[in-house]
């Protein structure tokens, strides 16, 4: 694990109010309301059939991510008091830390569209 905190120290040392904006961003792919707000808007706009395999996904996702983290329960780096890790978002970081939520989800959502869509602009999408 000390690996894992030198590293997160190293990161946290790039931080400057564009990448805390940017890093933001990405991070609220992986929260309920934009998930929410994705699904609906595809379901009403574009094709029930597809939001809902969509939302089935992203909700076995969920389960198992909750499930995962209460099996392994690795507290979150910053609960360390031995490191300098600052929590950027404590506001959503509450729980255990592995696996990422925000990761796991945002993962399951884009890579489900890609499967979907199936066009290359998606999977590179879904990848990065």
């Amino acid at each position: 694990m000390f690996w894992e905190f030198q590293f997160l120290t190293a990161f946290q040392k790039t931080a400057n109010p564009f990448f805390d904006l940017f890093w933001t961003f990405i991070t609220m792919f992986g929260e309920e309301v934009l998930i929410v707000a994705i699904v609906g808007l595809l379901y009403w706009c574009l094709n029930k059939d597809f939001a809902k395999c969509l939302a089935y996904s992203v909700l076995t996702s969920v389960a198992a991510n909750g499930i995962t983290k209460n099996i392994v329960g690795r507290d979150r780096p910053f609960q360390n008091k031995d490191w300098d890790i600052i929590n950027k978002r404590p506001d959503t970081a509450d729980g255990f830390s592995f696996p990422s939520g925000h990761t796991q989800v945002s993962t399951s959502l884009f890579v489900s569209m890609a499967i979907w869509i199936k066009k290359r602009w998606m999977w590179v999408l879904a990848i990065k």
